[in-house]
Order: structure tokens, then sequence, then C-alpha cells
């Protein structure tokens, strides 16, 4: 995510979230450099999952499995839930089947900016 410029930065704040294979998060922000002078500099916050727990985090689905196996439905999605996520999903592909024109594709690893 890309948030707004700022006319006393030249550079923009960023929040990145990292799903796989390296799991974390990285906040880039425009940090006013000490002094008198107007000058910024990107900084990073880096939360990185398997560096901060000593590589315990185990596999995507190791968690999700053990639930399952100890009946905690918690994570799952209800029937219900599921149903009405089709019913949605099945109007936008009936749209896009009735007129693509509109679809519009992104390149894998698009800015967020670029794509809202």
């Amino acid at each position: 995510m890309r948030f707004r410029a700022n006319e006393d930065a030249p550079g923009t704040n960023t929040l990145t979230f990292r799903v796989q294979p390296q799991e974390g998060i990285t906040l880039s922000l425009q940090a006013k450099r000490p002094g008198l002078a107007k000058e910024t500099e990107t900084v990073r916050m880096d939360f990185d999952y398997d560096r901060a727990f000593y590589g315990l985090a185990g596999e995507a689905y190791e968690r999700v499995i053990i639930d399952a196996v100890r009946g905690d439905q918690s994570l799952f999605a209800t029937a219900q839930e599921v149903l009405t996520s089709w019913r949605i999903v099945e109007n936008v592909l009936q749209a896009w089947k009735a007129d693509g024109k509109n679809l519009r594709l992104y390149p894998v690893g698009s800015p967020a900016h670029e794509i809202l």
C-alpha cells in the first residue's frame, strides 16, 4: 500500500504485507534527517515472522490441520459463508462473460495504487 505523497518529502511511505514464502510486514517511511535542512531519508521498519520466532512459525497449513484434528472450527468457513461467497463470485463471472471489455488484468506484483 502506498500512502499519499507529502509535499515536504520527495518519496512516499509504503506498507507491504508479505504472505509467502517469507511472511512479514515492512513499513518504509520518509523520515526527516536530523539538523536544520529539510532533507528526508527512507527508513524501514521490518517484521520478519520467521526471524522473529526463530523459524518456529510452522508450515502454512499446520495450524489449520491441527485445529481440524482438534475439532476447532473457528478458522473454517461455514456452509452459508461458502455459498454466499460463490453467489457473489458467480455474479461477477457472469457479468465478465457477458461483457468482458471492462475486465482489467494487472501483472503479478503490481503496486496497490495502480490497482485501485
